[in-house]
């Protein structure tokens, strides 16, 4: 009887350390719910969301209006900037522009290298 006794008290600890085991792996599984929950959507989510070009400023550039096109020059906002020699020019879509698209009235952003516009991108009306 004793032996039994001693059985029974053996499957009972095993019983409630099982329990334990099952009980603190709940918790770590509700805390790591909680964690992601709290850290809100951009964890959730790995879909990195872009701003549309068009009407944005885009940071680091100056922007303005195109007030004369000059051969080797353009003003904006009636200032003159030379043109440096390794500048791009394209539309808010990426696509590349021929110098002769621009026109007085236009929107560009633009940024300045050496004290000459580098890149212009040209704000295509809509």
């Amino acid at each position: 009887m004793k032996r039994d006794m001693e059985a029974h008290e053996a499957m009972d600890s095993e019983k409630i350390r099982i329990c334990s085991m099952r009980r603190r792996r709940s918790i770590c599984v509700l805390w790591a719910i909680a964690l992601v929950l709290a850290s809100g959507p951009e964890f959730l989510s790995p879909i990195v969301w872009a701003e549309p070009v068009n009407g944005q400023h885009l940071s680091g550039l100056e922007e303005g209006e195109v007030t004369g096109v000059g051969s080797g020059t353009l003003d904006v906002q009636g200032r003159t900037y030379s043109l440096h020699p390794k500048m791009t020019l394209k539309d808010d879509g990426g696509k590349p522009m021929e110098w002769g698209q621009l026109r007085p009235g236009l929107i560009v952003q633009y940024q300045l290298k050496e004290g000459a516009l580098y890149k212009i991108i040209v704000i295509v009306p809509r």
